[in-house]
């Protein structure tokens, strides 16, 4: 078995993707929302790591503006909430590069 983390994409949003493919943040529905564009930012604890997986597709018509300030926002009390004595690494990943040349 390998493990694996999904990152929903532009091509993922919006599509009949999640009928083959479920996302976690589908099952455990952590970030309330409108619909179902902006409920693809999650967090999840394993072993002694913390997974974040953000959503950074702005302006691209997945996550608007306001779905961004409630993704920052999320992300403070997440990462407020995270007892690193038990989780000290934070992981943070998205569909898109923090960083490209």
């Amino acid at each position: 078995r390998i493990p694996l983390i999904t990152s929903k994409g532009n091509h993922d949003c919006a599509s009949l993707y999640n009928l083959y493919f479920p996302m976690i943040e589908d099952e455990k529905k952590k970030e309330p929302a409108e619909d179902a564009h902006v409920t693809n930012f999650f967090s999840f604890d394993h072993g002694p790591v913390h997974f974040i997986v953000l959503n950074l597709h702005v302006g691209l018509g997945v996550c608007t503006p306001e779905c961004i300030k409630r993704q920052k926002a999320w992300l403070a009390v997440d990462l407020a909430a995270v007892n690193r004595s038990q989780t000290p690494w934070i992981i943070v990943g998205s569909h898109l590069p923090f960083y490209t040349t």
